[in-house]
């Protein structure tokens, strides 16, 4: 994505305090997350995120484990890779996983 770099480089620094929602899909959200701080920030949206890549960041030491656990009241996953197997053991254990993290979360929606 080209315009990513300008983006987090030009715009977030400048607008980071009045971030209070964002979306990211997985290539992006670390970039995205560490361009600029986000007090605000209370509402993520995680888009066509693989369940491995969601697993990784869970568990590696992220600056996304790092939201999910301090700030993140709103979760939001959407379009998940494989969608249909939302009950296998791999997904129930990254929710499971999520929902241990989140110690401020309120509410938590697969869309």
């Amino acid at each position: 994505m080209v315009f990513l770099p300008r983006i987090c480089s030009n715009i977030l620094p400048l607008i980071h305090d009045q971030v209070h929602k964002l979306s990211a899909e997985e290539h992006s959200i670390e970039e995205i997350l560490r361009s600029a701080s986000y007090p605000q920030l209370y509402s993520l949206s995680l888009v066509n995120f693989h369940e491995e890549t969601l697993n990784q960041y869970s568990t590696d030491d992220s600056i996304l484990r790092d939201f999910l656990t301090s700030q993140i009241t709103h979760l939001n996953i959407i379009d998940i890779k494989k969608l249909a197997e939302l009950c296998s053991e791999n997904f129930s254990k990254v929710f499971a996983l999520i929902l241990s993290l989140c110690k401020t979360l309120i509410l938590i929606e697969f869309l």
